[in-house]
């Protein structure tokens, strides 16, 4: 009898070592993170950039809020309603009547100054999470779009080249960018890790 209880708590024992071991195992995973990795690509030009995966592009880039002398891409936007911007010529006092946010809250989210790196100045305009452009004394320094988006002026955007020229909506297929905007400089590949 002695050598069956024995197996029995043995074997009582060994059950709960298990669960505590699937339980510690369990809670690290939780507690040290799990993540997991996206992988986008972007289409480097000098003077701009389009980010997407491997076969579309969903965003548009151009100029940096670090380096001054950083030109914004001659490229120009359609809006659904058919208006063209030349994108380097966008004025601030446009971007601010394209940013009129509803509550005070908001308006504290969309529109913020800032200092740079470098010491300069900057009012940022934001449309949502991703589209955003950065002004220095008037002067479009970057842009960011988001050719997705689904409200605001962006709803819609198209690009191209010239004003009277071809325009492209996004997604854009990788032929369609090459064919539009020529061959890009090169295609970094960018690894973005989410933790939850």
């Amino acid at each position: 009898m002695r050598k069956r209880r024995t197996g029995r708590h043995t074997c009582l024992m060994c059950v709960h070592f298990s669960t505590l071991l699937l339980l510690v195992v369990t809670a690290t995973g939780c507690w040290g993170g799990m993540s997991s990795t996206s992988v986008m690509y972007e289409a480097q030009y000098s003077d701009k950039r389009f980010t997407g995966d491997s076969t579309e592009y969903f965003s548009f880039g151009s100029g940096s809020e670090t380096v001054p002398e950083a030109k914004i891409a001659p490229i120009y936007l359609r809006l659904k309603d058919g208006t063209v911007i030349k994108l380097a010529e966008l004025s601030e006092s446009t971007a601010s009547d394209w940013f009129k946010p509803e509550s005070e809250a908001l308006r504290k989210f969309s529109i913020t100054k800032y200092e740079s790196s470098t010491g300069m100045e900057l009012t940022s305009y934001k449309v949502d999470s991703s589209t955003r452009f950065v002004f220095h004394e008037g002067r479009l320094l970057k842009c960011i779009i988001d050719g997705m988006s689904s409200e605001g002026p962006f709803d819609g955007v198209q690009v191209g080249p010239a004003a009277d020229g071809e325009f492209l909506s996004f997604p854009i297929k990788r032929r369609d960018l090459v064919r539009v905007f020529g061959e890009p400089e090169r295609i970094r590949k960018i690894e973005m890790r989410r933790a939850y």
